[in-house]
Parts: structure tokens; C-alpha cells; sequence
């Protein structure tokens, strides 16, 4: 709903002018599993300023989470975003591969999938598709031991997610 996404990232701004760094941390991927599949431009501007911060965890969140807002749009404005990260982290890997992994989800299906768990114009909930996205971004909290270890077979989760833009479930 547009009211409560919007009282949300009030509190996410106040969460990162005024809390902790490791509170801080899960902001960005928040921002990505509230709004997933559906890039705003405030979330995108956030995320942008978010993948540039001097702590890692926190920029390889927002890069992932720029990757979940605009899974299977296409959206122009974060393909030049995320090219743009791919040049600035050109020297470091960990980086380099959360950007080569949201390029993926961007082009997610050819622009004819979606992560959104909403169908039925917001009125239903995949909890199929919900549990996908909690179970990776759960991960993603700890990202050095999980997506970016061993243990990338979580990315697979997301599969419980996607479905076609017009025909959801």
C-alpha cells in the first residue's frame, strides 16, 4: 500500500541518520524486499547514495537491493546506475559480483517476470514468493559468509518467487 510504503521509508531515513552501524546495515535490504519489482524513484535515489557508502556491507546491500526494486523492469535509469557501480568497483570482486548479480535480476526473465509477491492488483500474497525473497535477504545480512561464499545455491530461493507479470499464479 502507498501510505505505508511511504511512512516506512521515513523511518528507514531516520534509521540511517541516527542509528547504529549494524542496524544501518539492513536498510537497504529492507528498502529492496518492500519494494521488489517495483523501482520508485526515492528508493532508487537512496539506494544510489546507499551503494557509494564507505562501510562494504552496506554498499554490496544496496547494490543487491537496487538488483530486488528493479527485478524483471528493465528500468533504464538503474541499468546505467548499476553499469556505473561496475566501473567504480572494477578493482573489487565482492562488489563486482553483487553488481553482476542485480544486472541479472534487472533483466530478470527479459522483463517479463516479476519478485513481487503482490498479485491480483496488491490484493493477494504469494507466501511462496515472499518466503523466497525473506530467505535471501536474510542471508544477505551476513553476506560475506553466505552469498558471497560457498553458499550462492541461496540466489536459487528466488526461483519460489518469480512468476509472469500477467499471469501471477
Amino acid at each position: 500500500e502507498p501510505l505505508g510504503s511511504q511512512m516506512a521509508l521515513r523511518t528507514f531515513d531516520n534509521i540511517l541518520q541516527y542509528c547504529e552501524i549494524n542496524v544501518r546495515r539492513a536498510v537497504p535490504l529492507a528498502l529492496g524486499l518492500l519494494f521488489a519489482s517495483n523501482p520508485s524513484m526515492d528508493v532508487m535515489e537512496t539506494l544510489s547514495k546507499l551503494s557509494h557508502d564507505s562501510d562494504e556491507h552496506i554498499s554490496q546491500n544496496a547494490i543487491f537491493a537496487l538488483g530486488l526494486i528493479a527485478a524483471g523492469t528493465n528500468n533504464s535509469r538503474v541499468a546505467k546506475l548499476l553499469r556505473q557501480l561496475a566501473v567504480f568497483y572494477d578493482k573489487e570482486p565482492d562488489h563486482l559480483y553483487m553488481v553482476r548479480i542485480s544486472q541479472g535480476l534487472l533483466y530478470l526473465g527479459k522483463g517479463l517476470l516479476t519478485l513481487n509477491p503482490f498479485f491480483s492488483d496488491g490484493l493477494l500474497l504469494s507466501q511462496t514468493g515472499l518466503a523466497g525473497l525473506l530467505i535471501v535477504v536474510t542471508a544477505a545480512l551476513d553476506m560475506k559468509h553466505t552469498l558471497l561464499s560457498d553458499l550462492r545455491h541461496f540466489y536459487c530461493f528466488l526461483d519460489d518467487g518469480h512468476a509472469a507479470k500477467d499471469d501471477r499464479h
